[in-house]
């Protein structure tokens, strides 16, 4: 594995360490690195090493890079996961029981469950909130010190419902996982201890996203001094604020456990020359990112366009740039400061043949039971990628989450993949028998894979009902969009498993971690980024640093938009900032 200087520095420090890596610095093959040199140190001992990152698109690129240098030992001496997985598997499942609330079990609502859409949608009635905002509950959370964080466009007292409503129902949201560890480990220091003697490494990748709830967890682990820290982050990529993340725990903490903190990652593999200047611009860094990858000399300079309406700026300048340079659609994104603009164009972009993925872009919800592992398997029956099988693995094992508490790490075992070879097979032969037509293809698609998982003990009989009743829940979703059923082909909904054949949709929160050959920022307007509920000057700066993320997407073309359709859209004051329009 080639590494740089810095690279081969961080790799080859053997007590804890923070690593402040510029975008597109290489950190995942230096965690890669890392962990090669860790389970080396751990092998043939009871301990272990943990990898820990914010995405399962993360974990997942970590394990497919790991599989192409040939690893077999990450299994056995390491655990590699997200945050949230790490303290469900290791604190919240076998301790619970600590818990008053959660002495009798507990239930993980994810923000995708019907169960979550339910509770938001009927807080969201009682408060006469628009639809708008149902999104904002998601990001409802519990401080360590018990106060809690409520996005300023819905009320206190609905949040607090919220959160009343879980603790009643032995319900724990997605941010509830850490909130519940943190209360665990300060409740039992023998949680801590053993976590401690069991890892004797833990990589922490995105540190600058470690919210405070976290850094408690991490704090108790380092307390038994039995624990080293590989700790890899970029304070200017810091925004996750609303999920109680703060760019200055990137500076305490390290001090705290007293971990080196002067190795820098400052060459930047990914964007040009150009728009590594259009960064620098907004944030300078100390030392100065530098390009030094493959496009560091591509020549075409971002431009600021000023259209009426941003279907027009896409169509009539990104797309014919997009189709000029050669790049795929796949290798192309959107990007906007919040996703509800993002809703319209996906519906324009399709009107008009451009296949995307985004808010909107399913004729059905996202969250719906069978809809993710349903997608992989139409993708997989089209074409025998071996991505796309162990995409449909992940799938399954996440469909199976959702109706129990407890992972089923089976569906990666041997006897896992027999029973997903079996399903593919079905799904094939249900493709061919119904020639290619989608909805009665998830009707029979969605009872095999139901018998399959009973007969394998993957699903208990009285969940029997739940996958075709998901089916049909799609199915009228569909209706409802006013989708052509009777035309519709799986090849249709493999799409939404094959980026690499769609336009991409993302806020610049949900572009974090992702590359692209060619970037659109759009809705670039003062009231939207800044956001204009901000209240504080941190609140400003996280703003600033959300469009540095998404100018640093892009690795050879990139383009902002302003819409001049309304007179109240003033340009955001960060293009002043930059040079790109006047600050008057």
């Amino acid at each position: 594995m080639n590494l740089n200087i810095e690279q081969r520095e961080a790799v080859a420090t053997n007590g804890s360490i923070c690593v402040r890596a510029c975008p597109g610095s290489g950190k995942t093959r230096t965690i890669v690195a890392k962990l090669f040199r860790c389970i080396e140190e751990v092998s043939e001992t009871p301990r272990r090493v943990a990898c820990l990152t914010y995405t399962h698109a993360a974990v997942e690129e970590i394990e497919k890079r790991l599989r192409e240098y040939g690893s077999t030992d990450e299994e056995e001496y390491a655990e590699i996961g997200t945050i949230h997985s790490f303290c469900l598997t290791n604190i919240l499942q076998p301790f619970h029981y600590l818990l008053p609330e959660l002495r009798a079990g507990f239930e993980v609502i994810p923000p995708e469950a019907d169960q979550w859409h339910q509770l938001v949608e009927d807080l969201a009635e009682k408060y006469a909130l628009d639809h708008g905002r149902l999104d904002s509950f998601a990001t409802v959370h519990r401080r360590p010190d018990h106060t809690l964080f409520v996005p300023p466009d819905i009320p206190d007292a609905a949040a607090a419902q919220l959160v009343a409503y879980l603790d009643s129902h032995g319900l724990v949201s997605f941010s509830d996982i850490v909130y519940h560890s943190t209360r665990l480990v300060a409740k039992a220091s023998q949680i801590a201890r053993g976590l401690a003697c069991r890892f004797a490494w833990m990589l922490v990748d995105e540190f600058q996203d470690t919210s405070e709830g976290q850094v408690v967890i991490l704090r108790a682990i380092a307390g038994h001094s039995k624990t080293r820290f590989f700790l890899v982050g970029d304070p200017n990529q810091s925004i996750m604020g609303f999920a109680g993340a703060h760019p200055r725990l990137m500076e305490t903490f390290p001090k705290e456990i007293g971990a080196k903190t002067e190795v820098v990652l400052p060459g930047n593999y990914r964007c040009s020359r150009k728009i590594v200047s259009h960064a620098e611009r907004l944030i300078q860094t100390k030392p100065g990112m530098r390009a030094v990858g493959n496009w560091k000399g591509f020549g075409v300079e971002p431009q600021l366009f000023h259209v009426e309406g941003r279907t027009n700026g896409i169509f009539e300048y990104f797309l014919p740039a997009v189709d000029e340079l050669g790049i795929s659609l796949g290798e192309s994104a959107v990007l906007a400061p919040w996703w509800l603009p993002l809703y319209q164009l996906a519906r324009d972009l399709r009107e008009r043949g451009i296949p995307v993925l985004g808010p909107g872009a399913r004729p059905y919800r996202r969250s719906r039971l069978f809809a993710s592992f349903a997608e992989h398997l139409c993708a997989y029956t089209e074409d025998k990628d071996s991505d796309l099988f162990r995409g449909s693995q992940r799938a399954l094992f996440l469909m199976l989450l959702n109706l129990s508490t407890d992972p089923n790490w089976q569906v990666f075992s041997y006897e896992g993949r027999r029973c997903l070879c079996s399903i593919a097979g079905m799904a094939q032969a249900a493709r061919d028998h119904y020639d290619g037509q989608a909805t009665e293809w998830l009707r029979l698609v969605a009872l095999q894979v139901t018998s399959a998982l009973i007969e394998n003990e993957f699903l208990s009989t009285d969940l029997s009902h739940v996958l075709p009743e998901s089916v049909e829940d799609m199915i009228r979703d569909m209706v409802r969009n006013k989708v052509d059923t009777a035309n519709l082909h799986i090849s249709d909904l493999g799409l939404y498993a094959r980026p690499r054949d769609c336009m991409q949709l993302l806020t610049m929160h949900g572009s974090k971690g992702r590359e692209f050959d060619a970037v659109a920022i759009v809705d670039l307007h003062d009231g939207r980024l800044p956001h204009f509920a901000r209240r504080t000057q941190d609140e400003y700066d996280e703003s600033r640093r959300q469009l540095y993320v998404g100018i640093t997407r892009a690795r050879k073309l990139l383009m902002y938009f302003t819409d001049s359709s309304h007179t109240r859209n003033r340009p955001s004051p960060f293009l002043a900032e930059m040079g790109l329009v006047s600050s008057e």
